[in-house]
C-alpha cells in the first residue's frame, strides 16, 4: 500500500504525533541513501525509552521503559563531565535491561526490508516498517483484510526482499 501511495511514507520525523502513540500504530519510513540527509530518515525516533532489542524470527521486538529519572540525569551529567576531564577514561552507562518496564507500556515492532519502487526497478531502496502495540490488544487489533482498500492487494514476487539473513 506505501509502495502505491495508498498509504504515506514517513519522510520526516515525528513531532507532535510522538505523543499520540498507541497501540495499533504502524509507520513505514524510507532510510537515507545520501549522507546529507537528503532522502529519508537516518533513524527512526519517537521520544520513548525502549529496551535493547530481542529477535524473533525476522522482526526486531523493544519494550517500552521508565522514564528517566533525575537522579539518572545527574548520574549522566557526571559521567560526561569525568569523560571531559579524563578523555582517555571510559564510563559505561547503565544498562537499558536494568530499567523496569513501564505498566502499560507499548512494545514496539520492526521488520526492515529492501524494497524496488515503481518506475525505479532498478533501484532498490530500505524501507522499515514499525508497530506498536500493547500485550492486551494481541489479536483484537484490526488487520490488513479488515480495511477494503487493503484487502485486495497483491505483493508481487521480486519487490521486496528482507533485510535480516
Amino acid at each position: 500500500a506505501v509502495r502505491r501511495g495508498i498509504l504515506p511514507l514517513i519522510t520526516v520525523r515525528m513531532g507532535r504525533e510522538r505523543e499520540q502513540l498507541r497501540s495499533g500504530n504502524v509507520f513505514v519510513w524510507e532510510e537515507c541513501v545520501s549522507p546529507d540527509g537528503g532522502g529519508g530518515l537516518v533513524r527512526w525516533t519517537d521520544g520513548r525509552r525502549w529496551s535493547q532489542s530481542k529477535v524473533h524470527a525476522d522482526c526486531l521486538f523493544y519494550e517500552e521503559k521508565i522514564e528517566v529519572t533525575e537522579e539518572e540525569r545527574e548520574a549522566k551529567a557526571l559521567r560526561r563531565v569525568k569523560r571531559i576531564c579524563n578523555p582517555g577514561t571510559s564510563v559505561p552507562p547503565p544498562s537499558r535491561n536494568r530499567r523496569p518496564a513501564k505498566f502499560g507500556g507499548l512494545t514496539k515492532q520492526t521488520y526492515s526490508f529492501q524494497v524496488r519502487v515503481p518506475g525505479e526497478y532498478s533501484v532498490v531502496r530500505k524501507w522499515h516498517l514499525v508497530a506498536y502495540t500493547v500485550w492486551s490488544d494481541r489479536g483484537t487489533l484490526p488487520t490488513v483484510e479488515d480495511y477494503s482498500l487493503l484487502r485486495d492487494i497483491v505483493v508481487p514476487t521480486g519487490i521486496f526482499t528482507r533485510s535480516r539473513v
